[in-house]
């Protein structure tokens, strides 16, 4: 069961927090002394290696105790940093095999440790990052912690991988194994900072540069938003801010998308974009309805978040009608026409792209795009067509 968090562990504006507060260690004496002759041995035999697990046992379960400080927890965290970094400099073989025991201990606490115990832990394997063995990613908990239900574990996980990238990026086994956990995190993700951090750890060409696996990331990256298309039209979840990093991802890692091979793979990908855009639509004209004398912050949050990743969508959407040659006559400006309030504009720009049930088309709905008229929006049940006059539904020169 978890327990309630400190707000500092569950509101993702304070993910980072932890990040950096480095309270003094509260304990008496040197928490390190019973490894400390250990961090400059050149060779750790297996008697060495009992000691140190036992050391980070024991330290596990104070990360681990629910009536533990949370000041305390921080505390551990600065000394397994300092156990690797302090002075005299620590051995390569104690790093390594210090490393290895924190890998697994923090595996085998991992389904069922108390959440922020777990959530130090977590960031702890961040502290220790360029240190982590490959094996990580395999036998570690870096993959199954993009599971776990607290957001700020599966960001800092995240965070690590992308942080990563160079160690595995060549290697075929632990890459897929990492795309693929990513790919399942993104797809139920529902917290705005965890996906954002998920959809910069799938970006390798921000790491890696060159990416000759790209095909792999596309695959995984359409899933998430298909999915995410899906939620949005259903209401099961939130419009976030953290898809544009997704979409930057995507213009960057997937290329025109117009090879005959890849129309169903397109197809799906415009299909999500189409059902986030009508749901932003319809988000934004709702908060216009409401009028603006009581804007509270919360609303132009909101608003800002609605108008960010509808320029983000719209740039994507460009890019792919104009890599499938197809002739677009209608000039397309549906964040110019939000920003502007007029909702009878907005939809009319709303439809030059997805078009709405029954006759109208847009660009996507274009033969060669094959997007659903409305891009499928009103296919979800229970949610009733909107009905506009004629006049806001003006059809597409472009539509084939």
């Amino acid at each position: 069961m978890i327990r309630h968090l400190p707000s500092v562990l569950v509101n993702p504006c304070c993910l980072l927090i932890l990040a950096v507060a480095r309270p003094v260690w509260a304990d008496n004496g040197d928490p390190l002394a019973e490894i400390k002759d250990l961090r400059t041995a050149d060779f750790l035999d297996s008697k060495m290696q009992a000691t140190v697990r036992t050391w980070i046992g024991k330290q596990v379960e104070i990360l681990l105790d629910e009536d533990a400080e949370l000041s305390d927890k921080r505390g551990i965290r600065q000394v397994f940093n300092r156990a690797v970094g302090a002075s005299p400099a620590a051995t390569p073989d104690f790093k390594k095999k210090f490393t290895r025991a924190t890998v697994e201990a923090f595996s085998e606490h991992l389904a069922e440790g108390e959440p922020t115990g777990v959530l130090m832990m977590v960031m702890i394997l961040h502290d220790l990052r360029d240190l982590l063995p490959v094996s990580a990613f395999q036998k570690g908990g870096l993959l199954p912690a993009l599971s776990h239900p607290l957001p700020a574990v599966k960001y800092w996980a995240a965070r690590t991988i992308r942080l990563m990238h160079p160690s595995f990026g060549d290697l075929s086994g632990p890459r897929q194994a990492v795309i693929a956990a990513l790919r399942e995190a993104g797809v139920r993700e529902t917290n705005g900072q965890a996906l954002h951090e998920i959809y910069l750890a799938l970006d390798f060409s921000k790491t890696v540069g060159q990416v000759g696996f790209a095909d792999e990331v596309t695959q995984a990256l359409v899933d998430v938003f298909e999915a995410r298309g899906e939620g949005y039209a259903t209401g099961r979840i939130s419009v976030s801010d953290g898809e544009v990093a997704g979409l930057t991802a995507m213009s960057k890692l997937s290329g025109p998308m117009a090879e005959p091979g890849q129309a169903q793979l397109r197809k799906r990908y415009l299909t999500a974009l189409g059902r986030m855009l009508c749901r932003i639509v319809d988000d934004y004209t709702g908060q216009l309805e409401m009028g603006s004398d009581r804007l509270d912050r919360n609303r132009k949050l909101l608003l800002r978040r609605l108008l960010l990743v509808t320029r983000g969508i719209e740039k994507e959407l460009g890019r792919l009608v104009k890599a499938a040659g197809i002739k677009d006559n209608a000039d397309h400006d549906l964040y110019g026409k939000m920003r502007g309030g007029l909702e009878a504009e907005i939809l009319v720009e709303r439809n030059k792209w997805c078009g709405w049930p029954p006759e109208t088309k847009g660009v996507l709905n274009h033969k060669t795009l094959g997007v659903p008229i409305g891009a499928g929006y009103t296919e979800i049940k229970n949610r009733k067509p909107e009905t506009k006059p004629a006049s806001t539904q003006p059809k597409a020169s472009s539509s084939g």
